[in-house]
C-alpha cells in the first residue's frame, strides 16, 4: 500500500465512501499539492464531510470528469467498475477492498499498467459488516491483514494477481 501512496505524488486523488470526511481531511494533509476530490453516497454524511471540509482548499465534493493518480475506496466491490478504471492513467493507483465471497474479501491495490492492463495486488483480508438495519449490507470494514512477522517487524504479504 505505501507504494500506492507514495510513488510517484499524485495530483488528482478521488476518495469514495468519504463518510463525514475525516480520512479526506487526512488524505489532503498527506498531499497538499494535490487536489482531492470526495464522494459519499449516504444522504446525511455528505452535507457533514462538505461542512468538515469546507476550510480545507486542496479539496472538491463531487466525482470530477479528470484522471485520477490515486482512488481511495472505502466500501467494498464485487468487481472493479470500468468506468473507474477508465479515470485512471498509466501508472495511476488505487486502493479499493473488493470481496471474494459474500462478506470476504481483500484491500487491494490497482495499478494502470497499460491502457489494456490492470494490475491487482490483495494485501489485507477484510470482511465486510452490515448495518444493524439491514444484515445483507456491506458499509463497514473489518479489516484482518495477512502478516508475517520476521526479526520484530511486521511484513504483509503480498500476491500477484491480474
Amino acid at each position: 500500500m505505501d507504494q500506492a501512496l507514495y510513488a510517484p505524488s499524485p495530483t488528482t486523488i478521488l476518495h469514495r465512501g468519504c463518510g463525514a470526511g475525516y480520512y479526506t481531511y487526512l488524505i489532503a494533509q498527506l498531499f497538499p499539492g494535490a487536489q482531492i476530490y470526495f464522494v459519499d453516497t449516504h444522504p446525511r454524511l455528505v452535507p457533514m464531510a462538505q461542512e468538515n471540509l469546507r476550510e480545507v482548499q486542496n479539496t472538491s465534493y463531487g466525482d470530477s470528469e479528470a484522471n485520477y493518480d490515486l482512488i481511495i475506496q472505502a466500501f467494498g466491490v464485487d468487481r472493479l467498475d470500468q468506468n473507474l478504471l477508465s479515470k485512471m492513467p498509466v501508472g495511476a493507483r488505487g486502493i479499493i477492498p473488493v470481496t471474494t465471497k459474500r462478506m470476504d474479501g481483500e484491500v487491494c491495490e490497482i495499478e494502470r499498467l497499460s491502457q489494456d492492463e490492470v494490475s491487482v495486488r490483495p494485501f489485507m483480508k477484510c470482511r465486510f459488516i452490515g448495518d444493524n438495519k439491514d444484515p445483507n449490507s456491506a458499509e463497514y470494514i473489518q479489516i484482518e491483514p495477512r502478516h508475517q512477522i520476521v526479526d520484530g517487524v511486521v511484513r504483509f504479504e503480498r500476491e500477484s494477481r491480474i
